[in-house]
């Protein structure tokens, strides 16, 4: 058993005894404290919920509580099957994007990063992607954490794919890292033509299955 595994079992067991634990002292504050140390994952609102519905009512105004709940309703806004946040940025040429720029058609929002290997847009198989499917079709807008406009568009002024890039100028993509509740990048969305999410990855080859799945 390699290194990993051996990772991944204590962590599983970890979980499982703040789990037992929870069960058992419904009335302590620890029990909302664990669930916030191990259990706080955007992709685990259902667990979360499951969790607080076992403490005791006496604990609803204790802050950690509240904060679950509040994170709780917050995740679920990103979960599959849920509609897109509604937002509104600028592209890194002044042009003003919103969930509604994309109606009718699929679409994908990808966090990434131009000075992160592992961020890149390969990472996500998004050049094979984009030159697969028509803009009719299929929409891209990227999210970068890059800081400066004019250097990114130095960058990507040669590529053969016309990117739609959003970068953190005034703050743009932190905002949008949160209204998506995205951890770590890169990592990507795709919702249908009705604006419902329908995949949330950091994989390139799924999100690749389900668009050809879905188009």
């Amino acid at each position: 058993v390699d290194n990993t595994s051996r990772l991944a079992n204590i962590s599983h067991q970890i979980h499982l005894e703040a789990e037992a634990f929870i069960k058992k002292h419904p009335s302590e504050e620890a029990s909302a404290i664990l669930i916030r140390e191990f259990f706080s994952d955007p992709d685990m609102a259902d667990q979360i919920d499951q969790l607080l519905n076992k403490l005791d009512t006496e604990l609803n105004n204790f802050y950690v509580v509240k904060d679950l709940r509040a994170y709780s309703d917050k995740a679920k806004q990103t979960m599959i099957g849920a509609k897109v946040p509604a937002f509104n940025v600028r592209n890194i040429y002044g042009k003003s994007f919103s969930e509604k720029s994309y109606a009718n058609r699929h679409f994908i929002v990808a966090f990434t990063a131009l000075w992160c290997d592992m961020c890149q847009t390969e990472e996500l198989l998004l050049d094979e992607i984009a030159t697969t499917y028509p803009e009719d079709s299929l929409g891209i807008l990227l999210i970068s954490l890059d800081e400066d406009s004019k250097e990114v568009r130095e960058l990507v002024k040669n590529d053969s794919i016309k990117w739609n890039i959003v970068t953190d100028s005034a703050g743009q993509a932190i905002k949008m890292l949160d209204l998506f509740n995205i951890k770590a990048i890169p990592g990507s969305f795709l919702m249908n033509k009705e604006g419902d999410i329908i995949l949330k990855t950091e994989n390139g080859k799924e999100l690749k299955k389900v668009l050809s799945e879905s188009i």
